[in-house]
Parts: structure tokens; C-alpha cells; sequence
């Protein structure tokens, strides 16, 4: 691998870490962001995510559950094993294992995955990208899904989420309404001001089936008001005074659509670690790379951040790595994962 696209993927290392800190910060995991997240946090796929990149830092692997074993209820069981399957994440096996271990200690949750045990593994890499050693007594129960790493011990630092910051806004709503989908309805309505259900079910992780028949028991409390364009029903809420409500005089946080563009990520980030790609000659590197944007050019389409891609059409050029890298940090930089300027 080049120098040039190494230090690259070192600098996405830092890039990604330290904006998983900054979710599980605004979550309620100990610790403290100067940098305030301008976003509303989808909390399944911020999970799914950190089970894959959140393995290269151990201490925040170790607080995020930390956090599950406080606000683990929170979370949207079936919506995240349909996101799991849907969007392909590679983490269904790791996020499984925290589950089952977090079960066996009797904590607070009402679901949990079924996932086949695979070949024993080390847990955790280091900036290296290798497996990092064993160290302290194994966790048995970690073990038991699979996965070598030290004991695990809780500190128990995590808090409940802040219903008052905007980022939180999704978790506030299970909170108020309970886990299901008129959560992610009217975060949705919220936060885009209308919505067809076709679209709010694409975006929100549900079948449009669910997501219409809701909102039709919506629009008959009389709390939405309905219009008919074409063939679809646009949804709107008929009274500014959820905004109120909700939100007080705050604005609402920004809308991302994060399973495809997570999972967009976490695909360049397996395969910038992946070993057989670093033994690669530069001229080969630059074209799976190609191949690479092309694969997840489906999903950031899914989330309107196509645009920000070189044109398919401009082929390779004679230092692909330098588009590839330039297109990535436009993606980052719009969603606000990257910071700066």
C-alpha cells in the first residue's frame, strides 16, 4: 500500500473513532465532546456500526456497553434485526455476542439474536490493523460467542440519555411513546415537516405497510393532517404545537439517513484493513478501489450523497486513490462526521 493512502486510512481510523465517541457521548457514555452533534442519532445504526470500527478501541467498545446495560430497553429490536439483514452490516455476529453477555448478567432487555457461534477470534485490533493479544484473564462469556478478550468489567459511569438535546431526539420519543413506529413517524414529520409513508418506511427501517396503516390511525386522532397527491397521501403535522412540545425553542437537529451511509463506511473500512488488499501493487489497489465506490455508490444514492462521487464515467484516471480519497472526505464532511475544515 502506498504511504499516501495508508496515512489515509490511519487518519479515517481517528476520523471514525473519534466521531463514535462523540455519539456515545451525547448519548450518555462517560466522557466529553468539545464538538456539539448537530444531527439526531439513530441508535440501531450507530450499534451496528461501532460493532465493527468501535473494535479498534477497546475502551470505547467496553462503554458503549457499559451504556446498553443502562438504556438497552431503549433500543428497537425488531427495527435493528431488519436493519442488520437488510443493510448487510458485518457486525451481526460481534453486537450478538454483546447481547448474549448482557443478557447473562440479567440486564434489562427484551430481546436478543440468535446468531451461530463462528471460529474462536481475537475481539480487538490495534492501529496496526492486527489482532491484538490476549490480555488479562479471558471474559468466559465472550469466549463463549467465540471471541477472545480480557474480563470484561462495567464501571456503571453511563447515563441516561438528555431528553433536552436535539441529538437525542429519537431516544426522548421511545421514551415518551414507547418502541414502535410512531416514534420514527413523527421524528420523521419533525424533522422534514412531510412525508409520503412509502418514503418515511424506506427511510425509517419499516414496511410500508406498517408505516401507512399508523398513519392512518394518525390522521384519524386528528394529530396529522393528510393530502392526496397522485396516487399517495402526503402526511404533515397538523398542529405546530408538537414542534413546541417536543422541542421548545430549539430547531430540530438534522435529518441523515445513517444505515446506508454506515454501512458504506464500514464496506471501505474492511477492505482498506483487509490484508490481502495492503499486499496489492498500487495499480491493482486503485482498482478495487474503483470497484469499491461502485459498490457503495447503491447506498449513499439511498441517502442523496451520491453527488459528492467523481462520475462513474471518468473511469480510473492515472491516480485513482487521490478521487477516492477526496470523494470519501466530501461524504464525511457533509454528514458531519469529519469536522474541520
Amino acid at each position: 500500500m502506498s504511504k499516501h493512502l495508508k496515512d489515509y486510512r490511519d487518519s479515517l481510523r481517528q476520523t471514525l473513532l473519534e466521531w463514535l465517541w462523540r455519539e456515545w457521548t451525547t448519548l450518555g457514555v462517560a466522557g466529553a465532546s468539545p464538538i456539539e452533534t448537530r444531527h439526531i442519532i439513530d441508535p440501531e445504526a450507530l450499534l451496528l456500526f461501532t460493532g465493527t470500527v468501535g473494535r479498534w478501541d477497546p475502551r470505547l467498545f467496553d462503554e458503549v456497553i457499559d451504556w446498553l446495560a443502562i438504556n438497552g430497553q431503549l433500543l428497537n429490536g425488531p427495527r435493528f434485526k431488519r436493519m442488520l439483514h437488510e443493510s448487510e452490516f458485518s457486525s451481526g455476529r460481534v453486537v450478538a455476542a454483546i447481547f448474549s453477555v448482557l443478557l447473562g448478567k440479567g440486564r434489562r432487555l427484551d430481546w436478543k439474536m440468535a446468531t451461530a457461534v463462528g471460529m474462536e477470534e481475537a475481539l480487538f485490533y490495534g492501529s496496526d490493523d492486527r489482532p491484538l493479544p490476549d490480555y488479562g484473564t479471558r471474559d468466559p462469556d465472550f469466549l463463549a460467542q467465540g471471541f477472545r478478550r480480557g474480563r470484561l468489567e462495567l464501571r456503571h459511569y453511563s447515563k441516561q440519555p438528555d431528553p433536552a438535546r436535539p441529538a437525542c431526539l429519537w431516544l426522548a420519543l421511545r421514551s415518551l411513546l414507547g418502541i414502535n413506529c410512531r416514534v420514527e413517524i413523527m421524528l420523521y414529520l419533525l424533522t422534514s415537516t412531510c412525508g409520503y409513508p412509502s418514503q418515511i418506511a424506506r427511510d425509517t427501517g419499516y414496511t410500508q405497510r406498517n408505516i401507512q396503516d399508523v398513519m392512518v390511525d394518525l390522521a384519524a386522532s386528528g394529530q396529522l393532517r393528510a393530502t392526496r397527491k397522485g396516487r399517495e397521501v402526503q402526511y404533515r403535522l397538523a398542529s405546530p404545537l408538537w414542534k413546541n412540545l417536543l422541542l421548545g425553542a430549539q430547531e430540530p437537529a438534522a435529518w441523515v439517513l445513517w444505515p446506508p451511509v454506515l454501512r458504506a463506511f464500514e464496506e471501505v473500512w474492511l477492505r482498506l484493513c483487509d490484508e490481502k488488499f495492503d499486499a496489492l501493487p498500487d495499480s491493482a489497489q486503485a482498482s478495487e478501489l474503483f470497484v469499491l465506490i461502485q459498490r457503495i455508490r447503491p447506498l449513499l444514492e439511498r441517502a442523496d450523497l451520491a453527488h459528492l462521487l467523481t462520475p462513474q464515467s471518468q473511469g480510473l484516471g492515472t491516480d485513482y486513490s487521490a478521487t477516492f480519497i477526496r470523494d470519501l472526505d466530501s461524504v464525511l464532511k457533509r454528514t458531519g462526521i469529519a469536522v474541520g475544515p
